[in-house]
């Protein structure tokens, strides 16, 4: 969860949930498992703080705009 959701009572979506060091840190077990990673990540600074980090798919993406 890089992001709260949209139907989460009191909860911003636009707000992240961890920092880029933990996505990151998630990133690097599931990677060591041989596992693959997702994120749920609806806010723009969630969805890259998710990318940046390595995850391999974000759900949803909503907020996403054409930065590179």
């Amino acid at each position: 969860m890089a992001t709260g959701g949209v139907l989460t009572p009191g909860v911003d979506p636009s707000q992240t949930t961890f920092q880029p060091e933990e996505l990151q840190a998630a990133v690097e077990e599931a990677h060591k498992a041989g596992r693959p990673i997702a994120s749920h990540a609806i806010g723009n600074r969630g969805i890259k703080n998710a990318l940046r980090a390595g995850i391999d798919s974000v759900e949803h993406g909503f907020y996403l705009d054409d930065e590179r």
